[in-house]
Parts: C-alpha cells; structure tokens; sequence
C-alpha cells in the first residue's frame, strides 16, 4: 500500500485488517522520528481520528496521506508568501511588461520576461508542494481551477513568441491569458491563506 508522509512516497508492508490499524502503524512511525502530526487523509478526504466507525472500515482505498506540523507550517509560509508575491510584484510586474512589450521590447525586457518567467515555475513548484501534500482538498478547492496545464501553455508560447521576437503575442498573452490566470490564482490562494 501506498502512504504519503509529508508527501513523500514510502510503502508499507504488512497485513491490516482496517484503516484504524494503519493510522495506528502510520502513527507510530510518525511519532518514532518525532514529528507530530496535524493532517491524516485517505484517498484525499481528511479523517478524524475519533470516528471509530470510518476506522473500523475495511481498507480499500489507495492512498494515504500524513501531514506533520513541520509541514503544516512550511505549506502556511508558503501560502501567505505566494499571495504577497502574486498581488504585489507579479501582477503588477505582468501588466508593465506587457506594456513594456506593445512599445518595443529591449535587452532589459527580456530579462525582465525570463525573471517572470522563473516565477511561474516558481508558483508551479509551489502548487504542486501543495497538491503532493493533500492540502488542496481539505479546503474544497479542486486543483483543476489552478489550470496549470494552462500556464504551462502558455509559458510556452511567451518563449517562442520571444524566440521570435513578436512582441505584441508576449504582450496579447501576458495581458489576455496571464493576467487573468494568476488573477484567479490570487484569489484560490488568497482563499487558501483565509483558511489556514
């Protein structure tokens, strides 16, 4: 069987005649190297420990996640840092470009697009630190409405569109498609940071 601790992948061996025992396995691997944890999902819907009748279940499920307080805390850090980042210097700094872009772009643009680029990837490595971690679910937001398949396209056609030099498709799909994309991120994190 498959659990995830902290969001890395480890196996465990045994036969287990009910979710209870594993938790109760999982809980002592856990507290054996000193960690405390806050978080237990299986199959992506969190459970309370004192529902003895979801614990006395047959395990049939696939996964299983355990969410430590280090790790809790790191996914509230990140959270609140990528809101303050998204508001006040990636949105601001898409809608400049993207003016920047329509005027003419120079050596200090392309610059300034490949940092904004490495944002992105930035945010992408955060989301999924986020999902590995079952996060997403305990707060009902589905990790569809991050569109990352999305950002990842369009990534893609800012570089090419770079490559050559058409400056007025980096400066359509940074105001067009970007912008609104990491608005909406904004808001699905923002909502996050509400939460935690």
């Amino acid at each position: 069987m498959i659990v995830y601790i902290n969001g890395e992948q480890m196996n465990l061996e045994g036969s287990f005649s009910n979710i209870g025992h594993i938790i109760d396995r999982l809980v002592h691997i856990v507290n054996a190297n000193k960690h405390t944890i806050v978080k237990i999902y299986v199959d992506e819907h969190a459970i309370d420990y004192e529902d003895k009748t979801f614990l006395a279940q047959p395990y049939t499920s696939q996964n299983i996640y355990i969410i430590t307080e280090e790790t809790d805390k790191v996914f509230v850090r990140s959270i609140q840092e990528s809101v303050a980042f998204i508001e006040h210097t990636l949105l601001p700094e898409i809608q400049a470009l993207s003016r920047q872009c329509r005027s003419g772009i120079d050596k200090e643009a392309h610059k300034r697009l490949s940092a904004l680029i490495d944002s992105f990837y930035w945010l992408l490595d955060l989301l999924d630190f986020v999902m590995k971690q079952g996060f997403i679910n305990d707060f009902g937001i589905k990790s569809s409405e991050f569109q990352v398949h999305d950002l990842k396209s369009f990534i893609t056609d800012i570089t090419q569109a770079a490559s050559r030099q058409d400056n007025v498709l980096i400066a359509d799909l940074l105001q067009y498609e970007i912008h609104p994309l990491m608005t909406t991120w904004f808001e699905l994190l923002t909502h996050l940071k509400e939460l935690t």
